[in-house]
């Protein structure tokens, strides 16, 4: 009984240690590069990252990350993204026939483009997404006329 005591305090911080060091393990997967000609440096977001200190320390301005980037409000930016950071000339406006789309939880963009009539790889070329598995719930996409 005296051993069982000793034992289980000290389990229970291994297993709290290894609790804390799981979310760190995750984050430290990285995802491959996205390729866009148009961008130069890529740089994935971390938790506790703004807008504004990723902006200072590429020497540009968080509007302007936001802008190349589509984010439509540069307060809110989620961890694991991989953003341009460096770029030359973004990706083209849409054209003038479409339409903007919110995504709903639990979308993915290989459904919505079997829904409107557009393969996966386009639909994420033609709003940037360098990886079309990872979009996320109040996103908007353009979705081009046929």
């Amino acid at each position: 009984m005296r051993t069982l005591r000793r034992i289980v305090p000290v389990l229970s911080i291994v297993v709290l240690l290894l609790l804390l060091a799981l979310p760190m393990a995750a984050s430290a997967q990285s995802e491959p590069a996205p390729s866009a000609a148009w961008c130069s440096a890529w740089y994935v977001i971390k938790p506790g990252d703004t807008l504004n200190k990723i902006a200072a320390w590429y020497g540009t301005s968080a509007s302007h990350l936001a802008q190349i980037n589509g984010i439509p409000n540069p307060d809110f930016i989620r961890s694991g993204k991989t953003i341009c950071v460096k770029g030359g000339t973004p990706p083209p406006p849409p054209p003038a026939c479409g339409y903007m789309y919110t995504v709903k939880y639990g979308d993915m963009l290989w459904k919505i483009g079997q829904a409107t009539g557009w393969g996966t790889w386009h639909l994420a070329a033609v709003n940037g997404i360098p990886n079309p598995d990872k979009i996320w719930a109040g996103q908007k996409l353009w979705i081009p006329c046929h």
